[in-house]
């Protein structure tokens, strides 16, 4: 049984994650600062939720989608790699799933023009009429221990869906994956989620782009 290769369940984050920097970051910076600015603050003194976040910054943001969608395609990278752990997750009948807080109508664009659309991706949506843009959430169960619709419920169900003993990765860098972190079996994580799972006691691989990700995948299987 040398040869055989257990099946994985690979969860990745996409703003921040997939990407070099976290795209609704900079483009709240660009087209509504005044959100920008106290948009950490918020999120980590419980003042607001991610939900009630993105909300708001939906309703400042005065450009068109196509422009919010355009700056995003042209200014906001790739983290080199992800093609590879594409192709690897392919190669070895490993499910590879990108997870996002964010937003599909932005989120597929940038895959498509990065070379790498062909991938699983689970997000909200952008929707676009006479009254401007809006944010439209995914239902999600209120999760019992972080108090918000988080990824741990979407993690749980796509383990669910998997075959018994899958191994389940998650690759995050931010807010939005901390509460998924703590029920999978390697976590491969980028600040500021890195001082999130030291605090927490939480194990984890760190990295900078998607090749140590790979190396580190092959030795696990």
């Amino acid at each position: 049984m040398g040869g055989y290769h257990p099946r994985m369940l690979i969860v990745a984050d996409f703003d921040g994650t997939i990407t070099e920097v976290e795209p609704l970051t900079y483009l709240a910076a660009r087209f509504a600062p005044k959100l920008y600015a106290s948009w950490e603050d918020q999120l980590h003194s419980g003042e607001a939720s991610l939900r009630d976040v993105f909300v708001s910054g939906f309703s400042e943001v005065t450009v068109s989608a196509a422009e919010l969608v355009g700056t995003a395609v042209r200014e906001v990278p790739i983290r080199a790699g992800f093609r590879e752990l594409i192709d690897h997750a392919r190669g070895h009948g490993d499910r590879l799933v990108v997870l996002s807080a964010g937003f599909r109508q932005i989120i597929e664009p940038m895959l498509a023009h990065g070379g790498v659309g062909d991938v699983e991706l689970i997000a909200n949506e952008m929707v676009v009429d006479a009254g401007g843009m809006r944010a439209s959430f995914r239902e999600l169960p209120t999760c019992p221990v972080c108090g918000e619709p988080c990824k741990r419920g979407d993690i749980e169900r796509l383990r669910a869906e998997g075959t018994p003993g899958e191994h389940v990765v998650l690759i995050g860098d931010g807010y939005s994956d901390r509460c998924a972190a703590e029920i999978v079996d390697t976590v491969f994580a980028r600040d500021p989620l890195c001082g999130y799972l030291d605090e927490s006691g939480v194990p984890y691989v760190r990295y900078d782009d998607f090749a140590p990700v790979v190396v580190h995948l092959r030795a696990i299987g």
